[in-house]
C-alpha cells in the first residue's frame, strides 16, 4: 500500500486527488471509494493509505484507509 495526503477533494463534483508521499503522479480519488469506508467528504491534507488501480492509462485510488 502507498500513503499520501489529499491535495483536494470536491464532494459536489464527486472526486479529488491524492498526492503520494513518494512524490509520484497525483492519483484520482472517486467519491465511491470514500463511501466504502463510511465517509461523504474528506479534508485537504488528510493522510491516508491506498492501493492504485490502473484503468485506461488512468491511476485511481482504491481500498483507501485513513491514517
Amino acid at each position: 500500500m502507498q500513503t499520501g495526503i489529499i491535495s483536494w477533494f470536491r464532494a459536489d463534483r464527486g472526486y479529488g486527488f491524492i498526492k503520494p508521499d513518494d512524490n509520484s503522479k497525483d492519483v484520482f480519488l472517486h467519491f465511491k471509494e470514500l463511501q466504502k469506508i463510511g465517509l461523504n467528504n474528506i479534508d485537504k491534507g488528510q493522510k491516508l493509505s491506498f492501493e492504485i488501480r490502473k484503468k485506461k492509462n488512468k491511476l485511481s485510488a482504491v481500498n483507501i484507509k485513513l491514517i
